[in-house]
């Protein structure tokens, strides 16, 4: 009986308003027991509501895609990559289009925020409007730029985590094999860079004394620039990109970690009683790369170096060719030469 007093209330409540409802409501708290017929109430004329007013055509969208179905590029792709043929969005061309549509976008939103802005600018700096807009679309160009870094960071990570869990799921107790040869590639390759400059060299390498080596270049994180600039396996970050003021600090600190590292794992090297010569050959090996990169760091900061530099690698290859040009080599040495710093107050 008191759950149809509710329903009949609340029918009351919607056909009397919302005052009626409260008041209804308020009754049958006071009496639970008692029957309360609500007076009769007119519920008031319905209007109609008006005929919907049909859309007005809009243009049409080009599209490199059907809505609600998935082009036949990116089915095929995934039948491959369920069938364990790994492919990258980006070389699926319906998903690189998308792609390529999200950057320009990106760029458009994100010069939409700012461009009146540095228009204004660029005309208070006295430029005018038409390198103006050089300089807006450069900037447009920039945001594409970043927009697009982004995805391929993201398609990074993505082709790295499923070739990871595939790993795992085939291999299986051998997966944690698997992830300590890759951990120990890079000191593997180093010691393939030092043993050919040992060779280079003229010493004698002991075979025992290899895996020491590897372990203290690992521990030590002694890796020259040649093993820095490779593949490194598909756990390795992305190189570093830099550019314009950046270079130089980068130089700098990759010059500094190296002589650290290198003088760590020699003492290690001493400590663990590696041979004489291992222990020269390491010492020579590292001095070289690091005698290499304060070169370059010398070219980055004096750019008058950097050209001499330049001039001297074609004079020896001027030299070295078949048939040298002396006329050539002439005019290369006399600008060699006007490259050189005074001494003792200028010639």
């Amino acid at each position: 009986m008191t759950s149809r007093r509710i329903v009949l209330g609340w029918v009351f409540a919607a056909l009397a308003g919302f005052g009626l409802g409260v008041a209804f409501m308020a009754q049958r708290k006071a009496a639970p027991a008692v029957a309360v017929t609500p007076p009769p109430v007119t519920p008031p004329p319905v209007t109609p509501l008006p005929a919907a007013v049909p859309a007005a055509p809009r243009a049409p969208v080009a599209t490199t895609m059907t809505i609600g179905k998935m082009p036949e590029d990116q089915r095929d792709a995934m039948r491959r990559r369920r069938e364990g043929d790994y492919i990258r969005d980006s070389k699926i061309p319906t998903r690189r289009q998308q792609r390529d549509d999200h950057v320009r976008r990106a760029g458009e939103y994100g010069m939409s925020l700012r461009d009146a802005d540095y228009a204004d600018l660029f005309a208070t700096l006295g430029l005018d409007d038409a390198t103006s807009a050089q300089l807006r679309n450069h900037l447009r160009e920039i945001i594409e730029a970043k927009a697009d870094v982004t995805r391929s960071q993201g398609e990074l990570l993505d082709a790295r985590t499923e070739y990871d869990n595939r790993l795992k799921q085939l291999l299986g107790e051998k997966y944690a094999l698997y992830r300590a040869d890759e951990a120990a590639y890079p000191s593997r390759r180093e010691y393939d860079h030092f043993r050919d400059f040992a060779g280079i060299q003229g010493l004698v390498l002991s075979p025992t004394e290899r895996p020491v080596v590897e372990k203290l270049i690992a521990q030590a994180g002694a890796y020259s620039q040649m093993t820095e600039g490779e593949w490194g396996g598909p756990y390795k970050g992305a190189p570093p990109v830099v550019g314009g003021e950046d270079v130089e600090p980068f130089a700098s600190a990759r010059l500094a970690n190296l002589q650290t590292q290198s003088a760590v794992l020699l003492a290690e090297a001493r400590a663990a009683g590696v041979s004489a010569e291992t222990l020269t050959g390491l010492e020579a090996y590292y001095q070289k790369d690091i005698a290499a990169q304060q070169q370059w760091l010398e070219r980055i900061r004096n750019p008058a170096v950097n050209r001499r530099i330049i001039l001297q690698r074609q004079l020896e290859a001027l030299k070295a060719s078949p048939n040298p040009n002396p006329r050539a080599i002439e005019r290369m040495e006399a600008s060699l030469k006007a490259t050189e710093a005074p001494v003792g107050g200028g010639r």
